[in-house]
């Protein structure tokens, strides 16, 4: 519908959804040798970033995924979200992923992933609206995140060095998991689940520390995605 709009706004053409429809597959037809290349290319390349948006379409299950790096961005429709489904899209295990802490993207390994630290600030700031503990719990892990952003930021803005990055997040993680070892231990349905989780996550949540070609974040798939609106 977007394209019909344009095509009426701009050129003055009025043309229906079914001829665009058809269009769209001849179109994806030809480009297919050309999207199989860029995915290649994407997955040889030493960080991705991996991330989709998923709708109904009549009463079926959709995501468009994205897996995008420096230099290609590339999509693709699943009919499924699963571990599976994913695999047969990324086929080739090699360097860093970087994704959120969806069990789809168990198959790779945690050494070579990084969580996104914009998701845990989120869900940490809902641990902070809690009652008792784990509301405490959550504002510590809340500030803590953000001292831990701080140092990042001054990275990457000069003002900082990496040596002064690896001391902060050396002494954060620290602090980190003695407070989510406690939320583990606390019977609050939810909350003690989650934090096993990202304990569980322990091993991916630290690689751009070391390596400066990583971000701590997954922005740059979630800003590609973007332009994709399922209708």
């Amino acid at each position: 519908r977007k394209v019909q709009g344009l095509l009426s706004a701009v050129f003055g053409l009025e043309v229906s959804l079914g001829t665009i429809s058809e269009s769209e597959q001849i179109v994806s037809e030809a480009v297919a040798p050309a999207v199989d290349e860029a995915r290649m290319h994407a997955l040889t390349e030493k960080v991705k970033h991996l991330d989709a948006t998923s709708w109904r379409e009549s009463g079926s299950y959709r995501a468009l995924w994205t897996l995008a790096t420096a230099t290609v961005t590339v999509f693709t429709i699943l009919g499924d979200g699963t571990r599976e489904a994913l695999r047969t899209w990324v086929d080739r295990v090699r360097g860093v992923l970087v994704t959120d802490r969806g069990s789809q993207f168990d198959f790779w390994a945690l050494g070579r992933r990084q969580i996104c630290w914009a998701h845990l600030i989120r869900k940490f700031a809902s641990f902070a609206t809690l009652r008792g503990r784990p509301g405490e719990i959550g504002a510590d892990l809340l500030l803590w995140s953000r001292v831990l952003l701080h140092a990042w930021h001054r990275v990457r803005d000069g003002t900082g060095t990496r040596a002064e990055l690896r001391l902060v997040a050396s002494n954060v993680r620290a602090l980190m998991e003695r407070l989510l070892d406690e939320g583990a231990a606390l019977p609050t349905k939810g909350f003690q689940g989650a934090c096993r989780n990202i304990l569980g996550h322990r091993d991916a949540l630290w690689r751009f520390v070391l390596d400066p070609a990583v971000e701590l974040t997954n922005n740059h798939a979630e800003r590609e995605l973007r332009g994709g609106c399922p209708m």
